[in-house]
């Protein structure tokens, strides 16, 4: 229930969702090192600071089996400019 690195050996989930207009808890530079703690998407979800589309996948994938979720609001640096690009140039491959 954090953020981590791949060693791009992993299994995943990944969601693709619309974000809409509502506040969407997303992954910047300052708030990276937090969201690495154990147990931070915990404690996100039940804040109700993620939206229910994640928070609703976070419990399938867990159900499934699945140890990791990729969240393009989450998983994407979005301040961080070269990481951002790199993500978006390879949504074929991460999808």
């Amino acid at each position: 229930m954090c953020l981590t690195k791949s060693e791009g050996i992993e299994n995943y989930v990944a969601l693709s969702y619309v974000w809409g207009n509502a506040p969407v808890l997303k992954t910047i530079i300052e708030n990276l090192p937090s969201l690495q703690q154990p147990g931070a998407l915990a404690h996100a979800v039940t804040n109700l600071q993620i939206p229910l589309a994640i928070a609703h996948t976070i419990y399938l994938a867990q159900k499934l089996g699945m140890r990791y979720l990729w969240v393009d609001s989450l998983c994407i640096v979005q301040d961080d400019p070269v990481t951002r690009k790199h993500h978006i140039e390879n949504m074929g491959s991460i999808f």
